[in-house]
C-alpha cells in the first residue's frame, strides 16, 4: 500500500497503484479518500469491477459530474450484465450519432465493450472502429467468433502488438498460427505464455529462442524447474552468455521468483 505521505500530493499515482488491493477494505477506504482528488484515475480503477460499491460510485459520478460520463462509460469494460447495458444506453442516449465524428467517444465506447460478443456490442464496436480502429481492435480481447478472427487477420501485420494482446488466453489453432506468423518481428507473440506447458507453446519458444533469447526464458515461469525448461535455460545461457536481460531472468529463476501459477492456455 502506498505510504500516507504520497496521498495528498500524488493521488492519481496512488490510485493507479491499487490494483487488486482495491478489493480489500483498506483499498476501498483509500479509493474513497482520493477519488475526488483524481476522479479520472478513480474511475480507471473501476474498469471491469462489478460489485455494488463500484456501481454506486459510477452512478454518483454520472449524477454529480456530467463531464466524466465518458470515463464512466469506459469503466464498463468487460461487463455484460443488463445493468451494464442499461447504463451504456443511458450514457449514449442522443450521442450515438457522434461516433462518426468524436474520436474520444468512439475510443471509450470500444473500451466499454471489450470482451463482449453479443449483437449490441458488435454494433457499437463497428461504429467505433471508423474513428478509433486501434481501440476497436483491442476490444476483441477474449473473443473467438468469426468476425473477431477476420478483424485480427486484417490487422495482423499492420498492428501485430494489438492483435497479440487480444489473443491472451486463447488456445485456438488460429491464435497459434497468428503468433507464429509475427513472432520474428513482434516479441509480444510470446505474451501470455508464462508457465504454459503445451506443445504449441513449446514450439513457439523453440522457433523464437534465437530471436527473443531472454523473452522465451521469461515465459517459462515454474516450467524452469522441469527438465525441458532447464534444458532451454541452459541452451540460452550457452548461446547468449552476455545478454543482460537473459541474465536478469535467470537470476530471478535462481532466486525462486518465477514460481507463479500457470496461465490457462
Amino acid at each position: 500500500m502506498p505510504c500516507s505521505s504520497t496521498r495528498p500530493t500524488l493521488p492519481g499515482i496512488t490510485l493507479r497503484s491499487l490494483g487488486l488491493a482495491l478489493h480489500t477494505p483498506g483499498g476501498w477506504e483509500l479509493w474513497h479518500e482520493l477519488a475526488d482528488l483524481a476522479p479520472a484515475d478513480a474511475l480507471a480503477c473501476l474498469s471491469g469491477v462489478d460489485d455494488e460499491r463500484a456501481w454506486r460510485a459510477r452512478l454518483r459520478y454520472v449524477e454529480s459530474q456530467p463531464a466524466l460520463r465518458e470515463l464512466v462509460l469506459g469503466s464498463l469494460s468487460g461487463l455484460a450484465s443488463e445493468r451494464a447495458w442499461q447504463l451504456r444506453e443511458r450514457l449514449l442516449e442522443q450521442r450515438e450519432s457522434e461516433l462518426a465524428t468524436n474520436y474520444e467517444l468512439s475510443r471509450v465506447v470500444a473500451k466499454s465493450v471489450t470482451g463482449l460478443a453479443d449483437a449490441r456490442a458488435w454494433e457499437l464496436r463497428r461504429q467505433a472502429r471508423k474513428l478509433a480502429p486501434v481501440a476497436a481492435l483491442s476490444s476483441l480481447l477474449g473473443l473467438a467468433d468469426a468476425e473477431s478472427w477476420q478483424w485480427r487477420s486484417e490487422s495482423l501485420y499492420q498492428a501485430p502488438k494489438v492483435v497479440m494482446a487480444t489473443l491472451r488466453g486463447s488456445s485456438a489453432d488460429e491464435a497459434w498460427r497468428m503468433r507464429h506468423a509475427v513472432a520474428f518481428d513482434c516479441k509480444e507473440a510470446l505474451d501470455g505464455l508464462q508457465g504454459v506447458d503445451s506443445e504449441p507453446a513449446w514450439s513457439l519458444r523453440a522457433s523464437s529462442s534465437d530471436v527473443w533469447p531472454s523473452t522465451v526464458v521469461k515465459t517459462l515461469a515454474q516450467l524452469a524447474d522441469e527438465a525441458r525448461g532447464r534444458e532451454l535455460v541452459e541452451r540460452q545461457l550457452r548461446t547468449y552468455p552476455e545478454n543482460v536481460s537473459l541474465l536478469k531472468h535467470v537470476a530471478s529463476i535462481a532466486l525462486g521468483l518465477h514460481r507463479q501459477p500457470a496461465t490457462s492456455l
